[in-house]
């Protein structure tokens, strides 16, 4: 029996549509829809000297309105219907930096790069207390690109609140200005580094992917920046029993579908922020949520805070200059639960076994074998969250202690 998942998804796009048409249209038509609601309400509790003529200018007010609600969803409809993506068959968009970040280390995995800085790296791994700046102001694209992003917007799930970048994070910044923006501006401008945006019957991208990427060939400074630029977020939980747990990625997520990610792999939302937080404990506690929701994780096993420790930070160059943190979790112990709406991004768990009481050597080894095994379906946050995984357990004598090894 074929199944009803694609006619209900459909519905309830068409549904979105004819909301946010409905929501817009009574924003600017406020006194249209109001004078129609209290004509109607006038004929049917008989105030009306003239019933005829109030029953017409009501309808008339009201009939209009739905009219312009049907004929732009429709129009909407008709077009989301005709938009597909392709993945760049040259490979991403990736640019050169501007200063400062043209001198920064560069890590790369097939076609995607990324560039990170060991001194904020450091900083993060010794809990240094980096206050948050907001800035008030909701971001979102402008012209066509807000245009796009309202149309494609319907697609998702949930359009939900996230946190972007809004000035430059660097070694010695005192604080990390943050600001509001929403998921699907990422689908407009950082993810176009992956995808290309085309219209069924043209040879040609919709959005210009170069100018909303670069500028002047290279990837800008975040003030100089048109992109989204939410936080990304990746956390690998290690278990006191000696695993380590990989998801696999479904063909639901907007990227890394059908390869291998992290415990925990997405973005920070607006409500992990809270009134007096400092960056790491922000980073850490939408490092938990991730890892909870994708490992399936009950509310009894959900661990302190202090059992999440943020290890790294880098710029995705194949989105732009998109920002992504990085960080380990550890565990009592470790499962793997598909739950709910998560089961709609997440396919399957992989473990990686290691003998806690060999130490920090065995740990390393197990990491190098499982990537070196499974090298063309490991996605790139998960090879960075690796790498600094690597670094922190080089670099810092205290890392096995933390880790309980």
């Amino acid at each position: 029996m074929p199944s009803s998942e694609p006619d209900e998804a459909e519905s309830m796009i068409l549904l979105r549509i004819f909301l946010g048409r409905f929501l817009r249209w009574s924003v600017r038509h406020t006194w249209s829809l109001v004078i129609g609601i209290v004509l109607l309400v006038v004929e049917v509790v008989g105030l009306a000297g003239s019933s005829v003529f109030f029953r017409v200018a009501a309808l008339l007010s009201v009939g209009y309105g739905v009219f312009e609600i049907v004929r732009k969803a429709t129009d909407d409809w008709q077009r989301l219907q005709r938009i597909y993506e392709r993945e760049r068959p040259d490979g991403p968009v990736v640019g050169q930096y501007e200063a400062p970040y043209d001198g920064w280390e560069e890590i790369e995995l097939n076609s995607w790069r990324a560039v990170t800085d060991a001194r904020i790296n450091a900083r993060l791994i010794h809990g240094e207390k980096i206050a948050i700046e907001r800035t008030p102001e909701l971001w979102l694209p402008s012209g066509r690109y807000e245009e796009l992003r309202k149309l494609l917007r319907v697609r998702l799930d949930a359009d939900e609140k996230k946190i972007r970048l809004s000035r430059d994070f660097l070694s010695d910044s005192a604080t990390i200005s943050l600001q509001q923006t929403v998921y699907s501006a990422f689908l407009v401008t950082n993810r176009l580094g992956l995808y290309k945006l085309r219209e069924r019957g043209s040879e040609r991208e919709i959005l210009d992917s170069e100018e909303v990427l670069l500028r002047a060939g290279r990837i800008p400074t975040f003030d100089r920046s048109r992109c989204s630029n939410h936080l990304g977020v990746d956390v690998l939980a290690i278990s006191s029993d000696g695993r380590i747990l990989v998801t696999r990625q479904s063909a639901g997520n907007q990227v890394s579908r059908g390869l291998l990610a992290s415990s925990g792999s997405g973005s920070v939302d607006w409500d992990d922020l809270h009134e007096q937080d400092e960056l790491v404990t922000l980073l850490a506690r939408a490092m938990r949520r991730e890892m909870c929701e994708e490992l399936g994780l009950h509310s009894t096993e959900t661990p302190e805070l202090g059992s999440i420790l943020p290890l790294g930070y880098a710029r995705f160059s194949h989105l732009g200059g998109k920002p992504q943190f990085f960080g380990v979790a550890r565990l009592d112990a470790a499962n793997g639960r598909v739950q709910g709406i998560e089961s709609r991004y997440i396919d399957d768990h992989l473990t990686i076994h290691f003998d806690p009481g060999r130490g920090v050597d065995e740990l390393v080894q197990k990491i190098d074998k499982f990537e070196s095994n499974h090298r063309n379906e490991m996605s790139f946050p998960l090879h960075v969250n690796f790498q600094m995984i690597r670094r922190w357990l080089a670099t810092d004598d205290q890392a096995g202690a933390w880790l309980g090894l």
